[in-house]
C-alpha cells in the first residue's frame, strides 16, 4: 500500500507543486465546484482581473482540470470536480483546525472513523462552550440547556451527570425522541446509582431506546433537531469538562448523527428485563 501511494505521489507532485504556488486555482477551483461560470461572474467572485483569469484557465485547461463550454463558460472537468471537492473537504478541515489548534493537539480523536475524520471540516461553523477554568460546570450547564429544548436526542454518553436521569425523563414526558447510547458504567448509575435513578418502566416507553456498548468511548456528544455538542477525552483519558463544541449547521447536525450511528451499530439494546 505505501509503494502504491509513493508511487501515486510521484505520478501527481507536479499537479500538487501547481495547485499548492497558485492560490489562483485554487480558489477558480472551489468557484467552479459550484457551476459553470463566465469570465465576468468569475471576476467579480474571486476579485481577479480577466487577463489573469484566462492565462490561468489556460493553464487549467491543459493540465485537464477545466473545459470551456458555450459563451466562454468555464467549467470543471471530472478531474477537476473532483481535485475540486477533495480540497474543499482540506480547506474546511484546516478551518476547524485553526480556531483552536491546541483543543484538538491535546484530546483524544481515536474513536471517531476514518471516514468521519474525513469530513471533520463538516463541523467548520462551530463555537465553544464553557471554556472556563474556575466553572468546571459551564460547559455542561450550556449543553443541559440545548437538550432540555429538543424534540429529538440522539446521544452517546460515557460520562454521568447527576441531572441526567431528570433530564430523560422530562423529555419523554413531553413526547420528545429519545436515543441514547450508554456504557456499562453509566447504564448502572442511570439505574442503580446513588443519585436520582431511571425506573426500568421507562424502557416500556415507545419514544425511548437505550443501549449498551462494551467498547471504550471516546466522545461525548448530542445530536438534537437543532444542535450537535460534542466534546472529548484529554490524552491522559481524562473527561474534559472545562470545554466542548457547538454547531448549528446540517453539515454538523449530519456528521452527528453518523457518529451516533457507528457507535449505535455497535451496541446492544437495553430491554426492561436487562436492568
Amino acid at each position: 500500500m505505501q509503494a502504491e501511494l509513493h508511487n501515486a505521489y510521484k505520478k501527481a507532485s507536479y499537479q500538487l507543486r501547481s495547485l499548492a504556488r497558485s492560490e489562483r486555482k485554487i480558489k477558480i477551483l472551489m468557484t467552479l465546484n459550484e457551476g459553470p461560470k463566465d469570465l465576468c461572474q468569475l471576476r467579480d467572485l474571486l476579485f481577479i482581473t480577466s487577463s489573469s483569469i484566462i492565462h490561468t484557465m489556460r493553464d487549467m485547461e491543459a493540465e485537464g482540470l477545466i473545459v470551456i463550454g458555450a459563451k466562454e463558460c468555464y467549467a470543471l472537468t471530472n478531474v477537476g470536480k473532483i481535485l475540486a471537492i477533495v480540497l474543499n473537504d482540506l480547506v474546511k478541515a484546516m478551518g476547524v483546525f485553526s480556531k483552536d489548534i491546541e483543543f484538538w493537539l491535546a484530546h483524544d480523536i481515536g474513536g471517531i472513523p476514518d471516514p468521519l475524520l474525513k469530513r471533520i471540516g463538516n463541523l467548520i461553523d462551530f463555537t465553544f462552550l464553557g471554556k472556563s477554568k474556575a466553572n468546571v460546570l459551564k460547559t455542561h450547564l450550556n449543553v443541559l440547556q440545548l437538550l432540555t429544548k429538543a424534540k429529538k436526542l440522539k446521544c452517546v454518553a460515557p460520562i454521568f451527570y447527576p441531572d441526567y436521569p431528570d433530564l430523560i425523563e422530562k423529555l419523554i414526558k413531553e413526547k420528545s425522541d429519545v436515543q441514547i447510547v450508554v456504557t456499562d458504567d453509566v447504564l448502572n448509575m442511570m439505574f442503580y446509582g446513588m443519585y436520582h435513578r431511571l425506573s426500568k418502566d421507562i424502557l416500556f416507553k415507545q419514544n425511548f431506546k437505550l443501549w449498551v456498548i462494551k467498547e471504550d468511548i471516546k466522545e461525548a456528544f448530542a445530536v438534537t433537531d437543532t444542535a450537535f455538542a460534542f466534546g472529548l477525552f484529554r490524552d491522559d483519558g481524562t473527561y474534559d469538562t472545562s470545554t466542548g463544541l457547538v454547531s448549528y449547521t446540517d453539515e454538523a447536525l449530519n456528521w452527528g448523527k453518523n457518529l451516533f450511528r457507528y457507535y449505535r451499530n455497535q451496541a446492544m439494546i437495553i430491554k426492561p428485563e436487562d436492568v
